[in-house]
């Protein structure tokens, strides 16, 4: 079987396997494979197209892991809420800075970035969410 057939192979299995994942990584994997084939049907050697299939996987998972916001840093867990910019009323201050506050109609819990503290009644805005948690911008 020639060179170029196997890599074009490889690479419609891992366009399928991304259709069965949705992560977008395999279906960059599958174009460093059909890049590679085209290097081979070219007539390119065994190292070309092994290089040219880890070049494009390399670059293109590292383009798309910016194209989708992971190297903005989040390692606080702290994540855009689209919530954010929408004013809370503080219903409640609990013990360690910990708060209650009324947001659509329900309670939730909240923190004051910065270790802030507000009082019952106190209006602040949502910056951003961790997990359950409303992440509120200190008053200025």
């Amino acid at each position: 079987m020639q060179p170029f057939v196997v890599w074009f192979i490889a690479a419609s299995l891992l366009v399928v396997a991304e259709l069965m994942s949705g992560t977008l990584y395999l279906l960059v994997i599958g174009l460093g494979a059909a890049a590679a084939g085209a290097l081979a049907l070219a007539g390119a050697g065994f190292a070309a197209q092994l290089a040219c299939a880890a070049v494009v996987s390399v670059v293109g998972s590292f383009a798309l892991q910016r194209l989708k916001g992971g190297a903005k840093g989040q390692a606080d867990g702290a994540g855009v809420s689209l919530d954010a910019g929408q004013s809370v009323e503080v219903v409640e201050a609990l013990p360690g800075g910990a708060l209650r506050v009324s947001y659509r109609g329900t309670q939730w819990d909240a923190e004051i970035e910065g270790g802030a503290s507000a009082a019952p009644g106190d209006r602040l805005t949502i910056k951003a969410t961790r997990a359950n948690t409303l992440i509120l911008a200190a008053r200025r």
